[in-house]
């Protein structure tokens, strides 16, 4: 007994590894996609940004000389000075080597205030958000790339199922048809009805299997997964309680475009701050030479200034408010349009296979009128066919219902 459901477990086991479910290759893709590497170097480029604006003066020595000759004493005099963060060293040298040097503090209390590096850090820690965010949105197209990809394979892998349980029926019908012909009853055309039916079927079999193995490779060259020997799971979304998920959609747009706004606020903020405030440096100095101690205090400030760059981006702030109102409204007809288009595809589902059942039940009257001798069969055969492609075009209708499922679950991501 214990032997026999290790058995029946272990061939379970063998079965279930040798499919896949589309849940398992969006899991898949979230690991193997390109998108998180180009995400990766962006966050890279950040950290890198953010350790330079925290630097902010201490970025480097700064080293200045300056070389000139004087006319009236007839000697060449060097000056240079050397700057770090706040603090500085003077030097001047004559021909004759005589030299002076001085040394001291000087901070731009402008920016000790709000600097552009404190601008840069406000303006980085929000186009973070934002990178997120097209990251992902990059992403979730990725993941409906894949669920299209999977329908069509499904579709593909349905459709030969159908026509191979079609080819089954008929290659019994053909038989019995086959001595009915040769005993009379049977005409050569309804004969060769059914037999150009069952060729033709045969060969858009053939055409369906090797379109479904360009289809598996596709799976490798768009999105790095490998099949192997895998089967796919049929597509079996749950489209109960969907609207949870249209409620989500196009939360990350509008999100995205409220960042890029408030991204220009900053840079209007500073721009505005730094036309009114004057550079105002405080100095502390030391010249050793005439041992003598300066405290100086520089104004610098730039009047009748018009600045254009300032302008732009107050322009640029109008603009993205207008747009943010606009996205605004867009996604509520997003969602609309989504609500539409899935009760359209239950609709379409459920006509498809009304029609189907009746097609069905049509041939199956119509064979019977052709046993009875009412009809020839080539009108069984025409049935059978009209039949056939409703039942192509019902399971197509399903996975075109359950595609779309899965799309507004990864458009409306809930986290």
């Amino acid at each position: 007994m214990k032997k026999g459901l290790f058995l029946f477990c272990l061939i379970v086991q063998t079965v279930f590894s040798k499919s896949v479910s589309l849940d398992n290759l969006i899991d898949e893709l979230n690991k193997t996609s390109y998108e998180n590497e180009i995400y990766k170097v962006k966050e890279k480029r950040d950290l890198e940004r953010e350790e330079v604006y925290k630097l902010d003066s201490l970025n480097g020595v700064n080293v200045e000389v300056e070389n000139e000759y004087s006319d009236e004493d007839n000697i060449y005099k060097t000056k240079g000075r050397v700057k770090y963060a706040d603090f500085y060293i003077d030097t001047e040298k004559w021909k004759d080597d005589d030299s002076s040097y001085s040394y001291g503090v000087e901070k731009n209390i402008k920016d000790l205030i709000f600097s552009k590096n404190d601008s840069n850090l406000e303006k980085l820690k929000l186009s973070k958000k934002v990178e997120l965010i097209e990251f992902e949105n990059s992403l979730q197209l990725q993941k409906i790339e894949l669920v299209n990809l999977y329908k069509d394979y499904k579709e593909v892998q349905l459709e030969i199922s159908i026509r191979e349980n079609a080819l089954k029926i008929l290659s019994g019908e053909k038989k019995i048809l086959q001595k009915s012909y040769e005993m009379g009853a049977t005409s050569k055309i309804d004969l060769d009805s059914l037999v150009y039916s069952y060729k033709n079927i045969e060969l858009e079999i053939g055409n369906l299997k090797k379109e479904i193995l360009n289809i598996r490779k596709q799976f490798f060259y768009s999105f790095k997964i490998d099949l192997k020997d895998k089967e796919l799971e049929d597509l079996n979304a749950n489209i109960l309680n969907l609207s949870r998920y249209i409620e989500k959609i196009g939360e990350r747009d509008t999100e995205k475009v409220r960042l890029e706004k408030e991204i220009i606020e900053k840079n209007v903020k500073y721009l505005d701050y730094n036309n009114k405030m004057p550079e105002l440096y405080l100095g502390v100095e030391r010249a050793e030479k005439t041992d003598e101690n300066r405290v100086y205090l520089k104004v610098s400030k730039d009047i009748f200034y018009k600045d254009l760059e300032l302008m732009d981006e107050k322009s640029s702030l109008t603009e993205k408010e207008i747009k943010l109102s606009q996205k605004t409204l867009d996604v509520k007809s997003e969602r609309l349009r989504y609500e539409r288009d899935l009760y359209s595809l239950i609709k379409d589902l459920e006509v498809t296979s009304n029609d189907r059942a009746l097609e069905e039940s049509k041939y199956n009257i119509k064979k019977l009128e052709n046993q009875l001798g009412k009809i020839r069969y080539l009108d069984v055969m025409e049935s059978f066919n009209d039949y056939l492609e409703l039942k192509i075009k019902e399971e197509k209708s399903r996975n075109n219902l359950n595609a779309f499922a899965y799309e507004l679950k990864i458009r409306g991501e809930i986290k």
